[in-house]
């Protein structure tokens, strides 16, 4: 059996490559046995109304359903991919921890949940600093790794501090660390009241702060970053701050609290509040730059779409809301159009949400897509028509 796959950047790729083109079962499902909305088997039953009206055969949805016991021991979101060959069930499985929604679709394979995971995570970076350790953690896909680990003690007086291996291995390297073998802060803050000995520590903290920037600088190079967090104490955060260069400063969207020797999981959590006001204020900035320079309404965006005009669409919820009409040669129409006929090729028309026809207009015209919740998918749709754009030029 082949092991599930975990979400990268080529995860889509490589599926592609991988199934048929057609009579595939496409089923993104969160099995979170900790989610109140999955208890008492509520995931079997939305999976069950989820699958209903497809064309799949019994057996693929039996499949899915038969695996929903163990997927809620594995992973938050479950996706699935099955297909029948030639009486054998084939499947290719995908596991994250990102909150992704829920659909079931039967026919040619469904990408389009994949591409909005990607495309609504872009990747994170977190400087955490104190007067003790520098650590650089990286947010990817709703996952948390420590990458450096530096703690705040000079080696051999040649500007260069002690380094340890990312948390988890730590723990037993500093029980096993010699107690009478110790240098820099920690053998020169017994004697914080002497003047020499403070300006020396402060001297040793800059040097820190800068030895820390620079290895974000080399991160950035070798993999760049969208976003950049700070954490840590209020004094070390100005202080790191005054060594950013400018291409970093840029990337600086939030800062929180929290102890410097704390644990991925607690450096995790507070981030994730600092990342959910990062989200609403860069939602407020595409809708004010929509009010300025975009695109409203459904019918007229999509023609803009179409047109080659537009980079970026803000979707309310997951399109599904959004009622279009599409020709047989794929041209999508916001309005109905006269006589029931495609304006544009005279061949006939089929209503479709605007989910439906998401995944080809991304494909045809390169478009990445903002989904929206809450407040914002409200205001989109009472004030901007239900749909949006940003122009490309």
């Amino acid at each position: 059996m082949q092991a599930n796959l975990t979400l990268n950047n080529d995860t889509s790729i490589i599926l592609k490559q991988e199934l048929p083109k057609n009579q595939v079962l496409s089923v993104v499902l969160d099995v979170n046995p900790a989610s109140p909305a999955n208890q008492d088997g509520n995931v079997n039953t939305r999976a069950k109304h989820l699958m209903k009206d497809l064309e799949a055969s019994d057996l693929l949805t039996q499949t899915v359903l038969d695996d929903l016991g163990e997927a809620g021991h594995s992973t938050r979101t479950r996706v699935y991919f099955l297909w029948d060959e030639h009486g054998h069930i084939k499947q290719r499985i995908l596991d994250t921890p990102l909150e992704i929604p829920e659909q079931a679709v039967f026919g040619a394979p469904n990408l389009e949940p994949l591409k909005f995971a990607i495309e609504s995570n872009p990747q994170t970076v977190i400087a955490l600093i104190d007067r003790e350790w520098g650590r650089l953690f990286r947010i990817h896909y709703g996952e948390i790794t420590e990458l450096r680990r530096l703690e705040n003690v000079l080696e051999h007086n040649n500007d260069a501090f002690r380094e340890h291996p990312p948390q988890g291995q730590v723990q037993s390297q500093l029980e096993d660390t010699d107690p009478h073998h110790d240098s820099g802060r920690r053998l020169l803050s017994r004697n914080t009241d002497n003047d020499r000995t403070q300006d020396h520590l402060e001297h040793q903290d800059k040097i820190f702060y800068k030895s820390l920037v620079k290895q974000l600088v080399f991160l950035h190079q070798a993999n760049p970053f969208e976003r950049l967090l700070l954490a840590g104490t209020t004094e070390a955060r100005v202080s790191l701050k005054r060594e950013l260069p400018n291409d970093l400063e840029k990337l600086l969207c939030g800062e929180f609290v929290v102890p410097g020797d704390a644990s991925p999981a607690v450096v995790f959590e507070a981030a994730k509040q600092a990342l959910v006001l990062v989200e609403v204020t860069d939602e407020n900035t595409l809708l004010e730059q929509v009010r300025e320079h975009g695109v409203r309404g459904l019918a007229e965006t999509l023609k803009a779409v179409q047109e080659g005009r537009i980079y970026q669409l803000l979707v309310p919820g997951d399109g599904s809301s959004l009622n279009v009409w599409r020709d047989t040669e794929g041209y999508v129409f916001g309005e109905y159009p006269e006589q029931g006929q495609s304006t544009l090729t005279g061949f006939s028309i089929e209503g479709k949400s605007l989910r439906d026809v998401l995944p080809e207009l991304r494909e045809r015209f390169g478009l990445r897509t903002r989904f929206l919740a809450g407040e914002h998918a409200q205001e989109l749709e009472s004030e901007m028509g239900g749909l949006a754009g940003l122009a490309r030029y």
